[in-house]
C-alpha cells in the first residue's frame, strides 16, 4: 500500500473516533442569540473557518510579495 493511503486511512479512523466521542449537544452563545448543536458539528465548522482564514492570509501574502517584487 502507498503511504498516502495509509495516512488517509489513519486520519479517517481518528476522525470517526473523534465524531463518536463528541456527539453531545452544546449551547453556543452568539451575539444575537443561542444555538444548540452537537459538539462535532461545532468542531467541523471551526475547522473550516480556520482553514479559510489560513487560505486568506496565504493569498494576501502571495499578492503582497508578487506586488512588491515588480
Amino acid at each position: 500500500m502507498n503511504i498516502k493511503y495509509i495516512m488517509v486511512l489513519i486520519l479517517t479512523i481518528l476522525a470517526t473516533i473523534l465524531a463518536t466521542l463528541n456527539i453531545q449537544m452544546v449551547n453556543v452563545n452568539l451575539l444575537l442569540g443561542k444555538i444548540n448543536l452537537p459538539l462535532i458539528v461545532l468542531i467541523v465548522i471551526l475547522l473550516g473557518v480556520g482553514f479559510a482564514a489560513g487560505y486568506l492570509v496565504k493569498s494576501i501574502r502571495i499578492r503582497h510579495v508578487t506586488k512588491n517584487s515588480d
